[in-house]
């Protein structure tokens, strides 16, 4: 049984830090197995561990690129945002 926690900025939706979450604990399964898991130790990250969260972490680290609805979001204040300029 593994279990995955984190901590999120505001910028990150809850369904992309969830599916980040899901894949992480998808990749540590595979490439630790389940009997190294159970043997981990607390605070013991081994070196391909590390590389599998540095590598996940990357690749979720602009929300926008990995969801649409954030993307929108980011455009529209965007252009809030010169409207008010416009406007000034």
């Amino acid at each position: 049984f593994l279990v995955a926690a984190g901590i999120r900025d505001a910028q990150f939706p809850d369904r992309v830090i969830q599916q980040m979450l899901r894949e992480l604990v998808d990749k540590v399964r595979n490439s630790q197995g389940d009997e190294m898991i159970s043997e981990a130790r607390a605070g013991g990250l081994t070196t391909p561990l590390r590389k599998v969260m540095k590598d996940v972490i990357k690749t979720y680290n602009d929300p926008a690129a990995l969801d649409k609805t954030t993307e929108v979001r980011e455009k529209v204040d965007q252009l809030k945002g010169i409207m008010q300029d416009n406007v000034k």
